[in-house]
């Protein structure tokens, strides 16, 4: 027997809970002889059912980037926040390479039942999707937008010897000499 999703996806499972039970069994509806008894039986018999079925599966925070970074660090907290709410284990997986397509195409090839979640920033994602031929998913219509759970800042940053103090001074070097100077970005596409 599977149980249903829905507002009430353990009332597949309540039922099971008393078939084949004898009368002296404390959560059979035979021993409840009146209906306030019969709708404590209840109570009792879908409280077991949902902790019974709440958690079938491992839940996951997959994310697309090596261990040791600003995504990595905010889904191990996410993850731990989140596992002292639901009383149950969320395992941070990283699935870093193709500029996070392998990732983003892991999650989307995944069951859509709420077990495999994506934490990634809304740029790389939009970046890889435009970047990549056929990159295994649709950046739209693959995932659903739960939260946002953090945000970073972005800064450009030169070596000590680049004679440059703003962002101005520096367009204004690389003007003057083309082709002398370089940048490094571990974003996608990078």
């Amino acid at each position: 027997m599977s149980c249903q999703s829905g507002p009430r996806p353990w009332s597949c499972c309540a039922g099971a809970l008393s078939r084949g039970r004898s009368t002296s069994d404390p959560l059979s509806v035979r021993r409840f002889r009146d209906a306030r008894r019969y709708r404590i039986g209840a109570v009792r018999r879908r409280k077991v059912a949902v902790r019974f079925v709440a958690w079938l599966a491992l839940v996951k925070i997959i994310v697309p980037f090596p261990p040791g970074g600003s995504a990595d660090a905010a889904a191990r907290i996410v993850a731990e926040k989140t596992s002292e709410e639901w009383k149950q284990p969320v395992l941070v997986e990283n699935k870093p390479g193709a500029g996070t397509t392998i990732a983003a195409a892991f999650v989307a090839g995944s069951a859509p039942d709420g077990y495999v979640l994506y934490l990634t920033g809304p740029i790389s994602h939009a970046v890889s999707a435009a970047l990549y031929k056929n990159p295994g998913y649709d950046a739209v219509s693959s995932f659903a937008a739960v939260a946002r759970v953090a945000s970073a800042p972005f800064i450009l940053v030169v070596h000590p010897s680049v004679k440059a103090n703003s962002v101005r001074e520096l367009i204004e070097l690389a003007r003057a000499r083309p082709g002398a100077l370089t940048y490094a970005s571990s974003g996608s596409g990078a």
